[in-house]
């Protein structure tokens, strides 16, 4: 990864670990020695399945041989889980990640720090499986999440009460070529089981396969969404999804800035109304204003013990640093 110089890239923001900013070229003994260990999340992960049970598949790996981590990527990002750690043979408190896993749009992530899980193969009797059930699993993994022919899904999950509800849905088929010509329809229920059928049109100026709609729900709560892409009678797909509509509340009606109320405000206590240009004479205002109940104190720092008493002490630790260090 930062041998690649991904860390300014987009690659950099799919993976789960941050990268560094520049790459260095490892020595063999500080990559070298490292045994793969099962996370808690790792003992349950599909991915790290290699036996029926868990306590069978923690003895394959115990029983890995060593394998080499070029890079030492520390720092998950937020949300990312680790799966494998890897812990150095001689250096028991030397611990890195060696795989982990991120979110990341509708699919997922995974970064694999080593590049030698070869070992787990060539090094291993020829009745092992260990290495090639590990890859199909995290194969099986990563792509178990890859979006369905037909999708669906509002702008955003919550929408206030009066929001326009924009709907946005792709077709595709097999092929995974755009369908430019299907007729789609949402049925939309609300929380009252009322239905309502929403058509979507091709969007020209964008994706050939983005098709959308807009509409304002009358109803508060939970609203189920179901699309359907046709063409003639023959159903091409079908979809579902979901969004919420909350109700309104006081205070997000008109939440414009109200310049006479606060003027108004300002002049009937005293105060006085700043714009954005005038806002560098606000502390200027701040401290020389003074009100009813003001009363100005002025004190004579000589007078005060407490700052000959300081700086005593600041000329008494210089002379005892210089001292001590041969200055003086």
């Amino acid at each position: 990864y930062d041998a690649g110089k991904y860390a300014n890239t987009p690659i950099a923001e799919l993976l789960p670990m941050y990268l560094n900013d520049r790459a260095e070229e490892p020595e063999i003994e500080a990559v070298s020695n490292f045994k793969a260990a099962l996370t808690t999340r790792g003992r349950t992960h599909p991915v790290t399945r290699l036996a029926d049970d868990r306590a069978a598949s923690a003895k394959v790996w115990d029983s890995l041989p060593a394998i080499t981590v070029p890079e030492t990527l520390a720092n998950l990002k937020p949300g990312a889980t680790l799966i494998l750690e890897a812990r150095h043979t001689a250096d028991k408190n030397r611990v890195i990640p060696l795989l982990a896993e991120q979110r990341y749009g509708r699919g997922r992530t995974l970064a694999f720090t080593t590049n030698d899980s070869w070992r787990w193969q060539m090094e291993m009797t020829s009745t092992s499986k260990a290495h090639p059930t590990f890859w199909r699993q995290l194969l099986r993994y990563v792509v178990s999440t890859t979006p369905n022919l037909t999708e669906v899904a509002a702008e955003r999950d919550v929408y206030a009460q009066g929001d326009v509800v924009s709907l946005t849905s792709e077709i595709h088929d097999k092929k995974w070529e755009a369908i430019k010509d299907a007729v789609v329809m949402a049925r939309v229920t609300k929380p009252s089981g009322a239905t309502a059928d929403v058509p979507l049109k091709l969007n020209f100026s964008e994706k050939a396969s983005d098709y959308r709609a807009e509409f304002t729900p009358d109803e508060t709560g939970l609203h189920e969404l179901a699309v359907t892409a046709k063409r003639g009678n023959a159903v091409l797909g079908e979809a579902k999804s979901s969004f919420l509509i909350s109700e309104r509340t006081r205070e997000f009606n008109d939440a414009a800035q109200n310049v006479e109320l606060l003027k108004r405000i300002a002049a009937e206590t005293g105060g006085k109304y700043f714009t954005l240009d005038k806002a560098d004479d606000l502390l200027d205002e701040i401290t020389t204003l003074e009100g009813k109940n003001s009363e100005r104190v002025s004190k004579d720092l000589w007078d005060m013990p407490i700052n000959f008493l300081l700086l005593i002490a600041l000329a008494s630790g210089e002379w005892f640093l210089r001292k001590r260090r041969g200055l003086a």
